[in-house]
């Protein structure tokens, strides 16, 4: 699954750069430990294998940590951005029916709350991971779902496409159409409900590389060209 793919990276690289949000840099370590801590919550809340989890947070690296908890946990995520109407993300959650959903705070203030557990992907930030803490290990094979990502909706009801993790892995492992690799970063600039993301996303991650959060508000690739985030794929624009 994507997670092994993951996992087996860090022993190699922990201390490389996975995230650069604005000023702050992730390393593979503090992302797996802040993922970790989000599995754990996870699990607390009854979350397994095939278990539906709704991921409504801004795209960060708060992001990142949560979709990848929610694939260590053995479950499917489904990410709803917040700037999208209301009544389209209340609808998907209600035809999702998630175990969890996952916020950062400021998001799903306008969504019902009754029937799925909310954590803060805060309160499980990267700090408070404890290594001595084990946690069982989920197995998940190729065919299980990693995510759903929902259509517009404009010629009618959204609807909702289940993409397995061989859907991920042919996506951005073993191809030669991008040189993703150590070094290279990846501008993750795609809405987290659209499918571009799983590109910016999940190809510099599972190949060593770093993937460049732009912010929500106004992008600026003039910025992020002078600072020197992002590499070849932005280039080719």
């Amino acid at each position: 699954g994507v997670t092994g793919v993951q996992t087996c990276a860090l022993p190699i690289c922990p201390s490389a750069v996975a995230v650069i949000e604005e000023d702050r840099d992730w390393s593979y370590a503090e992302i797996h430990g802040w993922s970790r801590n989000v599995e754990r919550g996870l699990r607390l809340a009854g979350v397994g294998r095939g278990d539906t989890v709704v991921v409504h947070v801004r795209r960060s690296a708060g992001f990142v940590a949560a979709v990848l908890g929610v694939l260590r946990a053995g479950a499917t995520y489904v990410p709803l951005h917040p700037a999208h109407p209301a009544a389209w993300r209340q609808g998907i959650m209600d035809d999702t029916c998630p175990v969890v959903v996952l916020h950062d705070g400021s998001t799903g203030k306008d969504l019902a709350r009754e029937e799925a557990t909310w954590i803060d992907v805060r309160e499980t930030g990267w700090s408070s991971f404890d290594a001595r803490v084990d946690i069982q290990h989920v197995e998940v094979t190729q065919d299980d779902a990693a995510y759903v990502m929902f259509t517009s909706g404009s010629s009618g009801k959204p609807k909702g496409v289940v993409i397995p993790h061989r859907g991920i892995a042919r996506l951005v492992k073993g191809q030669s159409y991008a040189g993703f690799g150590p070094g290279m970063r990846t501008l993750f600039m795609a809405s987290t409900a659209f499918d571009a993301s799983t590109f910016e996303l999940w190809g510099p991650l599972l190949n060593g590389g770093s993937t460049v959060v732009m912010r929500e508000d106004v992008p600026d690739l003039g910025r992020m060209r002078s600072e020197e985030h992002t590499s070849e794929l932005q280039s080719r624009q």
